[in-house]
Protein backbone atom coordinates (compact mmCIF):
# COMPACT_ATOMS: atom_id res chain seq x y z
CA UNK A 1 0.00 0.00 0.00
CA UNK A 2 1.37 3.56 -0.99
CA UNK A 3 1.00 6.01 1.37
CA UNK A 4 0.45 9.75 0.36
CA UNK A 5 3.85 11.60 1.46
CA UNK A 6 3.68 14.97 -1.15
CA UNK A 7 4.44 18.08 0.66
CA UNK A 8 3.96 20.53 -1.77
CA UNK A 9 7.86 20.81 -2.70
CA UNK A 10 8.42 20.49 -6.61
CA UNK A 11 10.59 17.60 -7.97
CA UNK A 12 14.71 18.93 -7.06
CA UNK A 13 14.23 21.46 -4.81
CA UNK A 14 17.31 22.29 -2.89
CA UNK A 15 17.06 20.41 0.79
CA UNK A 16 18.34 24.04 2.23
CA UNK A 17 15.62 25.80 0.57
CA UNK A 18 13.04 23.64 2.64
CA UNK A 19 11.68 25.09 5.97
CA UNK A 20 10.45 22.91 8.39
CA UNK A 21 7.51 24.17 10.45
CA UNK A 22 8.03 24.62 13.70
CA UNK A 23 4.87 22.83 14.61
CA UNK A 24 6.58 19.72 13.09
CA UNK A 25 9.86 20.22 15.21
CA UNK A 26 7.62 20.54 18.57
CA UNK A 27 7.55 17.00 20.55
CA UNK A 28 4.35 16.24 21.79
CA UNK A 29 5.06 14.83 25.73
CA UNK A 30 2.87 12.09 26.90
CA UNK A 31 3.08 12.50 30.60
CA UNK A 32 3.47 8.50 30.65
CA UNK A 33 7.42 8.33 31.21
CA UNK A 34 8.15 4.76 29.71
CA UNK A 35 6.19 5.19 26.41
CA UNK A 36 8.13 9.16 26.42
CA UNK A 37 11.26 7.31 26.69
CA UNK A 38 10.39 4.19 24.21
CA UNK A 39 9.76 7.21 21.71
CA UNK A 40 12.64 8.96 21.76
CA UNK A 41 12.62 10.73 25.33
CA UNK A 42 10.73 13.69 24.65
CA UNK A 43 7.57 12.31 23.29
CA UNK A 44 5.19 12.15 20.28
CA UNK A 45 6.45 13.92 16.87
CA UNK A 46 3.29 15.60 15.56
CA UNK A 47 1.90 13.79 12.12
CA UNK A 48 3.36 10.49 13.62
CA UNK A 49 1.30 7.34 13.27
CA UNK A 50 1.76 5.07 16.44
CA UNK A 51 0.63 1.20 16.87
CA UNK A 52 -0.02 -0.29 19.64
CA UNK A 53 -0.63 -4.12 19.24
CA UNK A 54 -0.61 -7.23 21.37
CA UNK A 55 -2.89 -10.55 21.99
CA UNK A 56 -6.62 -10.03 23.75
CA UNK A 57 -6.50 -9.27 27.34
CA UNK A 58 -2.68 -7.94 27.04
CA UNK A 59 -4.16 -4.56 28.27
CA UNK A 60 -4.06 -2.63 25.39
CA UNK A 61 -6.90 -0.53 26.13
CA UNK A 62 -6.37 -0.05 29.21
CA UNK A 63 -2.86 1.37 28.46
CA UNK A 64 -4.40 3.44 25.45
CA UNK A 65 -6.90 5.14 27.93
CA UNK A 66 -4.27 5.94 30.26
CA UNK A 67 -2.15 7.28 27.35
CA UNK A 68 -5.34 9.53 26.44
CA UNK A 69 -5.91 10.89 29.88
CA UNK A 70 -2.27 12.33 30.06
CA UNK A 71 -2.26 13.91 26.95
CA UNK A 72 -5.69 15.23 27.61
CA UNK A 73 -4.63 16.52 30.88
CA UNK A 74 -1.55 18.57 29.31
CA UNK A 75 -4.04 20.18 27.35
CA UNK A 76 -3.78 18.29 23.91
CA UNK A 77 -7.25 17.46 22.22
CA UNK A 78 -8.15 14.09 22.39
CA UNK A 79 -10.01 11.45 21.04
CA UNK A 80 -10.72 8.09 21.72
CA UNK A 81 -12.56 6.28 19.62
CA UNK A 82 -13.84 2.73 19.76
CA UNK A 83 -15.34 0.18 17.61
CA UNK A 84 -14.79 -2.55 20.37
CA UNK A 85 -16.42 -1.27 23.22
CA UNK A 86 -19.41 0.37 23.77
CA UNK A 87 -18.88 3.97 25.51
CA UNK A 88 -20.51 2.48 28.90
CA UNK A 89 -17.90 0.01 29.28
CA UNK A 90 -15.25 2.60 28.33
CA UNK A 91 -16.84 5.02 31.03
CA UNK A 92 -16.16 2.30 33.87
CA UNK A 93 -13.12 1.31 32.82
CA UNK A 94 -12.12 5.21 33.27
CA UNK A 95 -13.76 4.86 36.22
CA UNK A 96 -12.01 1.98 37.29
CA UNK A 97 -8.15 3.36 36.77
CA UNK A 98 -9.14 6.87 37.67
CA UNK A 99 -9.16 8.88 35.09
CA UNK A 100 -10.50 12.29 34.77
CA UNK A 101 -11.88 11.56 31.36
CA UNK A 102 -11.03 15.34 29.96
CA UNK A 103 -10.75 13.08 26.16
CA UNK A 104 -13.81 13.39 23.84
CA UNK A 105 -14.82 9.34 23.02
CA UNK A 106 -16.83 7.83 19.74
CA UNK A 107 -17.80 5.12 18.18
CA UNK A 108 -17.68 5.88 14.74
CA UNK A 109 -15.59 2.88 12.22
CA UNK A 110 -16.56 4.70 8.86
CA UNK A 111 -13.29 5.88 8.33
CA UNK A 112 -14.19 8.48 6.09
CA UNK A 113 -16.98 10.05 8.48
CA UNK A 114 -14.66 9.37 11.10
CA UNK A 115 -12.03 11.79 9.73
CA UNK A 116 -14.46 14.47 8.74
CA UNK A 117 -15.63 14.58 12.31
CA UNK A 118 -12.00 14.72 13.78
CA UNK A 119 -11.41 17.60 11.37
CA UNK A 120 -14.89 19.43 12.68
CA UNK A 121 -13.91 19.04 15.67
CA UNK A 122 -10.06 20.41 15.60
CA UNK A 123 -11.26 23.37 13.72
CA UNK A 124 -13.90 25.01 16.62
CA UNK A 125 -12.67 27.68 18.72
CA UNK A 126 -11.95 25.71 21.39
CA UNK A 127 -9.37 22.79 19.80
CA UNK A 128 -7.98 25.05 16.96
CA UNK A 129 -4.09 25.29 16.97
CA UNK A 130 -3.73 22.45 19.45
CA UNK A 131 -2.11 19.12 18.73
CA UNK A 132 -4.62 16.79 18.54
CA UNK A 133 -4.94 13.04 18.95
CA UNK A 134 -7.14 10.33 17.83
CA UNK A 135 -7.19 6.77 19.12
CA UNK A 136 -8.56 4.24 16.87
CA UNK A 137 -9.67 0.81 19.23
CA UNK A 138 -9.49 -1.43 17.32
CA UNK A 139 -7.96 -1.30 13.23
CA UNK A 140 -9.70 -4.58 12.82
CA UNK A 141 -12.51 -2.90 13.29
CA UNK A 142 -12.54 -0.01 10.97
CA UNK A 143 -14.52 0.42 7.78
CA UNK A 144 -12.66 2.00 4.86
CA UNK A 145 -15.82 3.01 2.82
CA UNK A 146 -14.37 1.01 -0.18
CA UNK A 147 -17.68 -1.24 -0.40
CA UNK A 148 -20.75 0.64 -0.51
CA UNK A 149 -22.51 -1.52 1.81
CA UNK A 150 -19.49 -1.75 4.32
CA UNK A 151 -18.94 -5.00 3.89
CA UNK A 152 -15.07 -5.65 4.99
CA UNK A 153 -12.33 -7.71 3.66
CA UNK A 154 -8.41 -8.61 4.07
CA UNK A 155 -7.14 -5.41 2.73
CA UNK A 156 -9.46 -2.84 4.87
CA UNK A 157 -7.02 -2.53 7.93
CA UNK A 158 -3.93 -1.73 5.70
CA UNK A 159 -6.76 0.78 3.54
CA UNK A 160 -7.86 2.36 7.01
CA UNK A 161 -4.44 2.18 7.96
CA UNK A 162 -3.12 4.03 5.02
CA UNK A 163 -6.14 6.58 5.36
CA UNK A 164 -5.09 7.57 9.17
CA UNK A 165 -1.39 8.27 7.62
CA UNK A 166 -2.36 10.37 5.11
CA UNK A 167 -4.58 12.34 7.17
CA UNK A 168 -1.63 12.50 9.95
CA UNK A 169 0.88 13.47 7.61
CA UNK A 170 -1.56 16.44 5.93
CA UNK A 171 -2.63 17.93 8.86
CA UNK A 172 0.32 17.01 12.05
CA UNK A 173 -2.13 15.33 14.01
CA UNK A 174 -1.14 11.67 15.73
CA UNK A 175 -2.94 8.67 15.31
CA UNK A 176 -2.50 5.92 17.79
CA UNK A 177 -3.81 2.66 16.82
CA UNK A 178 -4.64 -0.67 18.35
CA UNK A 179 -4.12 -3.62 16.32
CA UNK A 180 -5.67 -7.05 17.77
CA UNK A 181 -3.05 -9.90 16.93
CA UNK A 182 -3.31 -13.57 17.04
CA UNK A 183 -1.57 -16.39 19.74
CA UNK A 184 0.88 -17.18 16.79
CA UNK A 185 1.81 -13.09 16.87
CA UNK A 186 0.29 -12.41 13.37
CA UNK A 187 -1.41 -9.55 12.87
CA UNK A 188 -5.34 -10.47 13.14
CA UNK A 189 -7.23 -10.60 9.85
CA UNK A 190 -3.44 -10.85 7.87
CA UNK A 191 -0.89 -13.41 6.89
CA UNK A 192 2.54 -14.05 8.10
CA UNK A 193 3.67 -10.98 6.97
CA UNK A 194 1.18 -8.91 7.90
CA UNK A 195 3.18 -7.56 11.04
CA UNK A 196 6.02 -6.66 9.14
CA UNK A 197 3.19 -4.90 6.43
CA UNK A 198 1.76 -3.21 9.10
CA UNK A 199 4.60 -1.80 11.09
CA UNK A 200 6.19 -0.18 8.22
CA UNK A 201 3.52 1.94 7.67
CA UNK A 202 3.64 3.28 10.64
CA UNK A 203 6.47 5.42 12.13
CA UNK A 204 6.51 3.72 15.66
CA UNK A 205 5.09 0.97 17.47
CA UNK A 206 4.46 -0.98 21.40
CA UNK A 207 4.22 -4.71 21.95
CA UNK A 208 1.60 -5.61 24.35
CA UNK A 209 2.48 -9.13 26.06
CA UNK A 210 0.04 -10.68 28.72
CA UNK A 211 0.97 -12.36 31.69
CA UNK A 212 -0.96 -15.84 32.41
CA UNK A 213 -0.80 -16.93 36.00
Amino acid sequence: MRIKVQDGFEWGTSLQDIVVPEGLRNKLASGVDYIDSALGGEGFTPSAVTLFTGEAGAGKTTMTLTLADQLARAGNTVVFNTGEESLLQVKMTADRLGLLGAFKVGGEIHVPTLLKKCDALRNTPKCKGKPFFLFIDSLQCMDDGHYPDGQTNSKSAERALAMFTDWAKANYTNPVVIGQVTKSGNFQGFGSSGMKQIMAMTDGGFKMIGQTM
